[in-house]
């Protein structure tokens, strides 16, 4: 939270009538120079208000009027400190007091020594305030200046606030908020003591008491649209909807205090919307961003010699370093943190970094000592009633205690933490209670499940209230991993339907709410100027990737990087903002997942779903087919963990691939996957011939059409297809809708200009693909309404200029390009030819983003290139790759490749697939299906024609004389309906 802090600019309100008068219509008399600059403090404009104030002065000294030079130089000095120069503005307050004439009246003596309190906070020299508030509360009470008392104890409040006396602090708040209430027309004041009553009741945990303050504070600030008052009101009300879990008024809010603090330019302000940004990046799991901003925020602290601050921001960085594992550096930033703090009262600054010093410890196996510095820090938050260090002191010990098996222990410190969350925001409530559950369930307690469900119910609370893949799929991919783990405890209990349901709850969600939002139209009500605010706010982000990709200077990278991070978070903000305001979007009814019943109703006899998904080490594996559901949880391979075995098999099987060692090789790789994965279900079901695969982990990048069955691959006896989750069947698009043309191709076969996009998305990077033109071509034959880009036609403003929901198939036989790191700037290379592209501002470069907003009707969407299947892994969500872009663009099917391909066999093996394809239509959706669909009454195949022939084409290259190794058939596969 950010606490103001008053500094008695004495607000004059008088309108400036026009712009800054030029140096010779200035006033000249000093009381006028001194109105001037006041009304340059209302409206935050502290250097133009201090340049007025800095003549003054002069001219009073010229006048000899001491008292009046007095009272121009606090003005001075306060604007300085407002400007974040707080030593410079500091040693003009010790001036005054030094040089202060005997007639100085009591009111300016206070006001120095409230001023001298004021800075000396600002760097964190509490006792040295203290003191100097003290003094100047004293004069004020002799000289019966109400005014000046409740300016006085509202700042000591602060103090107060600072060394942890709460019942001291808040008693000062209220007393300045009933003598500012009584006096009237003192609301500059009114508010910033409004919003010292909310910081002192949400640090002890009373948030809903603290916001009926803050909400009132905010009210005043935006009354007086001072930019200062504004930047502060942002701040408090965005950290507040935090902690209540409305990280969509979080982002917003957070995004306005931005905003201001960085057109304000005051490092005391900005410090704390960075750190608080930063932590929500944190929080979603993307902790480049996070770094940068903490960073940031660790840039400007050190401009104010603020040790407690420095040492929060060094924690923060230390911590993103533990999470990666990179304990040396994490101990560092510590050891760094721990000499700031030495000499610096800050009981709640030293608890947290023992607790985070003990972490560490546990983490390098140093149990016993990490135990004795969380005593350390719950001996502080004990004596001092801070109840988030005593919740996080006691889920550590939860955890270290669990982790030696001393169960009661463990569940002792989960009860204390779980009751002391009670009092903290519900965000704290969720690991109390996971923890709690999990301990249940190693004591075979059952109340595990209650906990369980407790703890479901706040997270489905949460991620409602989010919107965006950067946040949402971030903030879930937390807790996926805990449905998974409460789903395998179901299995093991023998409640495999229960077991499916926490499955599916988990699953590709942000998916799954795209895909119902865009089937329920909740966005079709956004104005055309809020769309066009949209796509500028992508394009500025493409434009600030592309520069990133040129400039090599590490200086400059930075400063781009930070551009970036800043444009990246406008968007989230701009996306949470909208929904706020548009109610269809806001109170949209999200889908629940399928049950088990319905999803056994998808099903013929002759198809089954198999669904994977890994709870820690352990893989869990449900099969549904129309008349059964079974369950079972593979702990390990041998002495291999699951996750491990698995993740080791995919590793030697890409290898392989990309390697093409000799078919028998591969199938060593192969056959004991097929045995743990799938041997089992093979016998007890022998009448299924399709699957539906539904991968997770490491899973997600294998073909199971490759697997080796007795010397056949697994395609030779069944056919495949996969599926984000079975809950994502029902809100994909549903094929044969009307279109006017069949096909749009597009074949980029390499460029000769060497002037290029980037580095990393230029034709350089990749392979020519001269076969891509025979592919589009042959393609095309099949059809009728066509139309096909190639050469230098291939242009992502020539792509963009058709409408795209006037196809059928679109083909995209051109590079793919995938950003792990940031799964929004995968996509797919169009062109390099940046004078012609920059012409229709884009760049070449179709990123998923913009792919998740093209508009289709297609039945399939077909990537036939390089890599355009795999992405990056998020727990939960799944694989990030460009195929659910298609599918949020409205495509009922996609075709990607797992791995790079070679375009001569690619082509070959194409033309037979579009051939059978069209085939296996005809006879599948004659006039009497077509018939019945017109009335609703169709219901369209799980494994329908585009399924038949991919298994087709590829049986046929299994038999090819040249092209019959699985890295030449085995990288397609399809996704979707």
């Amino acid at each position: 939270m950010k606490v103001q802090y008053i500094s008695f600019l004495i607000l004059v309100f008088v309108g400036l009538g026009g712009s800054v008068l030029a140096q010779a219509d200035l006033p000249t008399h000093p009381d006028s120079l001194m109105k001037k600059g006041k009304t340059y403090v209302s409206k935050a404009n502290y250097e133009k208000a201090g340049q007025y104030f800095n003549q003054a002065m002069e001219k009073f000294l010229q006048r000899n009027d001491s008292v009046k030079w007095v009272n121009a130089t606090l003005y001075y000095g306060e604007t300085l400190v407002d400007q974040g120069q707080v030593q410079e503005g500091l040693d003009w307050f010790h001036t005054v007091r030094r040089k202060k004439p005997v007639n100085t009246p009591v009111s300016y003596k206070a006001r120095t020594y409230n001023n001298i309190g004021w800075a000396s906070r600002k760097i964190r020299q509490n006792k040295v305030a203290q003191q100097y508030y003290t003094e100047a509360l004293n004069l004020a009470i002799r000289s019966n200046d109400s005014l000046m008392i409740a300016r006085l104890s509202y700042n000591m409040s602060n103090v107060k606030s600072d060394f942890g006396d709460f019942e001291s602090a808040l008693k000062l708040r209220r007393q300045s908020l009933d003598i500012y209430r009584s006096l009237g027309n003192q609301e500059y004041r009114l508010a910033l003591a409004l919003s010292g009553v909310f910081s002192d009741l949400a640090d002890l945990g009373l948030y809903d008491r603290a916001e009926s303050y803050m909400r009132e504070s905010l009210y005043i600030r935006e009354h007086l649209n001072n930019p200062d008052l504004l930047d502060v009101g942002y701040h408090n009300m965005a950290w507040l909807f935090k902690q209540q879990g409305k990280t969509d008024s979080a982002l917003v809010y957070y995004h306005r205090s931005l905003a201001l603090s960085r057109k304000l330019d005051n490092p005391y302000d900005i410090t704390e919307t960075l750190s608080e940004i930063g932590s929500l990046y944190e929080q979603s799991g993307n902790l480049e961003t996070a770094r940068q901003y903490y960073e940031e925020a660790l840039g400007y602290n050190q401009q104010t010699d603020r040790p407690r601050d420095i040492a929060a921001n060094l924690r923060q960085i230390a911590d993103l370093y533990i999470k990666q594992k990179a304990f040396q550096k994490a101990k560092t930033y510590y050891n760094r943190a721990e000499t700031l703090l030495a000499n610096t009262h800050a009981p709640k600054a030293l608890a947290d970094l023992y607790q985070d010093q003990a972490n560490l410890l546990y983490k390098t196996g140093n149990v016993d000592k990490a135990l004795m510095l969380t005593e350390k820090a719950l001996s502080i938050g004990n004596e001092r009633n801070f109840l988030y260090v005593i919740c996080k002191g006691n889920l550590f010990k939860g955890e270290v205690y669990s982790s030696i098996d001393s169960l009661q222990q463990s569940m002792e410190a989960y009860r204390t933490a779980q009751l002391v969350s009670n009092k903290l925001p519900f965000t704290w409530q969720m690991s109390p209670l996971m923890n709690l559950a999990r301990v249940y369930r190693k004591t075979g307690n059952d109340r595990s499940y209650v906990m369980a469900q407790k703890s479901f119910a706040l997270i489905d609370s949460m991620q409602r209230n989010i919107t965006g893949l950067t946040f949402k799929g971030g903030f879930f991919n937390n807790y996926a991993g805990f449905y998974y783990e409460v789903a395998g405890w179901h299995i093991e209990d023998g409640q495999s339907l229960k077991a499916f349901e926490l499955i599916e709850a988990a699953k590709a969600r942000v998916l799954l709410d795209e895909l119902a939002e865009a089937q329920g139209q909740a966005l079709v009500q956004l104005d055309e100027t809020t769309l066009i605010k949209k796509q500028q706010k992508i394009k500025y982000i493409d434009k600030l990737n592309d520069q990133l990709s040129d400039i090599e200077n590490p200086e400059e990278r930075a400063v781009l990087k930070q551009q970036l991070a800043d444009a990246e978070f406008d968007y989230q903000a701009f996306l949470n903002e909208v929904r706020m305001e548009n109610k269809e979007w806001k109170n949209f009814d999200y889908p629940d997942p399928i049950t088990p019943r319905k999803a056994q109703e998808l099903l013929d006899e002759e198809t089954a779903f198999v669904e994977y998904a890994f709870a820690k080490d352990k893989l869990l594996r449900i099969c549904i087919t129309k008349d059964e559901f079974t369950a079972s949880v593979i702990e390990s391979v041998g002495r291999t963990p699951a996750l491990d075995y698995f993740s080791g098999l995919e590793e030697q099987f890409r290898a392989g691939i990309a390697g093409t060692i000799p078919v028998e090789e591969l199938k060593k790789i192969t056959k004991p996957l097929y045995r743990v994965l799938l041997a089992d279900l093979n016998e007890k079901l022998p009448e299924i011939k399709n699957l539906v695969i539904v991968p997770d982990g490491p899973l997600a990048f294998l073909p199971f059409e490759a697997f080796d069955i007795d010397g056949q691959y697994l395609i030779e006896q069944y056919n495949v297809k996969y599926l984000p989750s079975v809950t994502i069947y029902n809100f994909i698009q549903e094929p044969h809708r009307e279109t006017t043309h069949d096909l749009l191709a597009l074949a980029g076969t390499g460029f000769k200009s060497a002037s290029v996009t980037s580095e990393t998305r230029s034709e350089a990077s990749f392979a020519s693909l001269p076969s891509t033109l025979l592919e589009v071509d042959s393609i095309a034959t099949n059809f009728e309404q066509t139309q096909v880009l190639k050469n230098e036609d291939v242009t992502e403003s020539g792509f963009k200029s058709f409408d795209h929901s006037d196809f059928r198939f679109l083909h995209f036989a051109t590079h793919g390009e995938i950003d792990k790191q940031k799964p929004s700037q995968s996509g797919l290379i169009l062109s390099k030819n940046t004078e012609v592209e920059s012409l229709f501002g884009e760049d070449g470069f179709l990123n998923s983003l913009e792919i998740s907003m093209l508009s289709l009707s297609a039945d399939m969407v077909v990537l036939s290139a390089c890599n355009t299947g795999v992405g990056k892994q998020m727990n939960g969500e799944g694989l990030l790759g460009l195929q659910r872009s298609f599918l949020t663009a409205g495509a009922s099917s996609v075709s990607v490749s797992l791995w790079n391909v070679f375009d001569r066999s690619t082509a070959l093996f194409m033309k037979d697939f579009y051939s059978s394809m069209l085939t296996y239509q005809n006879q599948e959706y004659g006039l009497w299906s077509k018939s019945l669909d017109y009335f609703g009454l169709y219901t369209h195949p799980m494994f329908d024609y585009k399924a038949k022939a991919l298994r087709e084409a590829k049986l046929k290259m299994i038999e090819h004389p040249y092209y019959n190794h699985p890295v030449y058939w085995a990288p397609f596969i399809l996704i979707g309906k």
